[in-house]
């Protein structure tokens, strides 16, 4: 297993051999990438604001667009656009 320290603890990446699954923030996926949303962390007010949107974990999400500071960020899951400011997008942990 390989742990990178500067992720939360919510976040631990690991390797499995023959197969890569990385969990990582909303923030964190580059344009045109795809994640399975996997929870919020420990932000209970967050998760109960995005679940409302849909944005729930199992849910497979794209990124399509990134102001150029990284904020706001749109993204698009079960056929609609989302704008999430950095913020909030750093709370949403994705695999993929």
């Amino acid at each position: 297993f390989f742990i990178c320290a500067h992720l939360r603890p919510s976040a631990v990446p690991f390797f499995v051999v023959g197969s890569l699954i990385f969990m990582r923030t909303l923030a964190e996926v580059e344009i045109g990438g795809i994640g399975v949303v996997l929870g919020y962390g420990d932000n209970e007010e967050m998760a109960g604001r995005l679940a409302c949107f849909g944005l729930v974990p199992g849910v497979e999400v794209a990124v399509k667009k990134k102001a150029p500071l990284g904020d706001p960020i749109l993204v698009f899951f079960e056929g609609q656009e989302m704008s999430l400011r950095k913020a909030e997008a750093q709370c949403v942990e994705v695999k993929g």
